[in-house]
């Protein structure tokens, strides 16, 4: 029997993918990989698939790093989440260097490792301007500066003893990440895109105390344009990933631009997900939407199982 080694997440999607995965008839071998004996039988044993839908914790997305590497690259063992989509999860500085060589429309951004060079950048540029450390989800460590004068302090302190984030292990220190900030967005659109022909997702409202934040927890399920999902797609063609969430706005010339995006998304919690319309890719670019068979675990671990031929 073919075996994958299904890491115990801490939001419990491995409670979901085991019955799924043994009713498929794949073994699962239940991992804490933060116990030695643990990780030590997945370095050294023979496995069909390593699957960890981690979280943005910097303890557990470093070690999920570490070991998706080891498992994929030197072990030949195919993983979710893939190598080539995990090794920019949480770090926007990484995306963005994705997005500059493919070319992908964003928003203006400015990353600076040099303390003068940012300065003479503020010295210069409009505000107000957002400003974001590369890690973090939901919209923290990010923020709005007005003017010049708050521009200059951020960098000062960034580039000085350094600015608190999130989690405390992890301090902003010896870079600034800047980025336009385009008006009139009320919140941003989360498609998540499975393989080629399957794209859903729904409209994340701001929060009402931030007009660029979109950690609001208010959804909107409401069918997505037509003129998005091809967006979409040819963003997920041009970086040749399997499985992709994108966060996208309107610029304000009313083009779409990506801000982030993320292999790893939601929660079990985060209902929204299952009650988000789902699109197939019926003929050319045009999208049919569709009431699916199967739930979005099912279809997640359908797509993996044939994906790496154990169905």
């Amino acid at each position: 029997m073919k075996t994958i080694a299904l890491v115990k997440d801490i939001n419990g999607f491995w409670k979901v993918y085991q019955p799924l995965l043994i009713r498929y008839g794949v073994g699962v071998e239940l991992l804490d990989v933060f116990q030695s004996a643990e990780q030590a039988r997945l370095i050294s044993s023979d496995y069909d698939g390593f699957i960890w839908r981690t979280k943005h914790t910097p303890s557990r997305r470093n070690l999920a790093r570490r070991l998706i590497y080891f498992m994929e690259i030197e072990r030949s063992v195919p993983t979710f989440p893939e190598w080539k989509t995990f090794w920019h999860y949480d770090d926007k500085i990484s995306q963005f260097y994705i997005f500059n060589r493919l070319r992908i429309p964003t928003p203006a951004t400015h990353i600076f490792f040099n303390r003068e060079d940012a300065l003479a950048f503020c010295k210069n540029t409009d505000y107000p301007l957002i400003y974001k450390s590369s890690h973090g989800a939901g919209s923290a460590n990010v923020g709005l500066l007005q003017s010049k004068r708050q521009a200059k302090a951020y960098v000062k302190k960034a580039f000085g003893s350094g600015i608190k984030t999130y989690f405390k292990s992890e301090i902003q220190k010896d870079y600034v990440y800047f980025q336009e900030f385009i008006a009139g967005n009320s919140g941003d659109f989360r498609l998540i895109c499975l393989g080629t022909d399957i794209i859903s997702g729904f409209f994340r409202h701001n929060r009402k105390d931030s007009p660029f934040a979109s950690g609001s927890g208010a959804f909107d399920v409401s069918e997505l344009p037509m003129e998005l999902l091809n967006f979409t797609a040819e963003i997920h063609q041009r970086c040749q990933y399997d499985i992709m969430s994108y966060d996208i706005i309107r610029d304000q010339q009313n083009q779409w631009v990506i801000t982030e995006m993320s292999v790893i998304y939601g929660d079990l919690t985060h209902t929204v997900y299952d009650q988000a319309p789902v699109y197939r890719k019926s003929n050319g670019n045009q999208w049919e939407l569709i009431s699916p068979e199967l739930n979005r675990h099912e279809q997640f671990i359908q797509f993996l199982l044939k994906k790496w031929s154990l169905v």
